[in-house]
């Protein structure tokens, strides 16, 4: 970690020094291992510092200051999840649904959490699970669900626990001009 901020220091000296400032080493590697955990590549690490640096100012929650990072990339996760003719294909969650979980999550420290119980859970994981097949079925892959950035993280370790091969983004990680194409609406019962 070390001697890749002092790399990037050689050529943004300026960057470096202020996200020093407010995050010591071992935050940024943590935010980094979170990104690279959910396949969010480093290549722009200017843009991953900048926002370190802003946002660690207020919060050293890693979770928190990830989430601001992914959006901060939204350019880079698009592009990785376009089609060959620039279409993102994805998912949503149905407006009640949405609510419904928005309703179940809570905030602590800046940082929300989906309080499902086991039945909410396995709805979502059937009803997803269910969709994504549909998708899949269709050619379409990977599978892209979009939520609300506040359930994004809920969302994606849920998936993630219960191994359901799907990508969990928010509508702030979807670049302002891209193309997308909603593939279906996921209703949770």
């Amino acid at each position: 970690m070390q001697l890749l901020i002092d790399k990037i220091k050689d050529d943004f000296p300026v960057i470096v020094d202020d996200v020093l400032k407010v995050a010591q080493i071992g935050l940024i590697q943590r935010i980094l291992k979170a990104l690279l955990h959910e396949s969010i590549p480093l290549k722009d690490m200017l843009s991953i510092l900048e926002t370190i640096a802003d946002v660690a100012e207020y919060t050293k929650n890693v979770d928190v200051i990830t989430e601001q990072v992914r959006a901060k990339l939204s350019r880079v996760i698009t592009q990785m999840y376009s089609s060959d003719d620039g279409v993102i294909r994805l998912l949503t969650f149905d407006t009640n649904s949405e609510q419904k979980m928005l309703e179940k999550s809570t905030e602590r420290d800046g940082v929300r959490n989906l309080m499902l119980n086991v039945g909410e859970i396995n709805s979502l994981i059937q009803a997803t699970s269910a969709k994504a097949a549909e998708l899949l079925q269709k050619g379409v892959s990977p599978v892209v669900v979009i939520v609300d950035p506040q359930l994004r993280r809920g969302v994606a370790e849920i998936f993630e626990r219960f191994c359901l091969d799907v990508v969990t983004l928010s509508h702030a990680e979807i670049d302002s001009n891209a193309t997308f194409e909603v593939m279906g609406s996921i209703v949770i019962e």
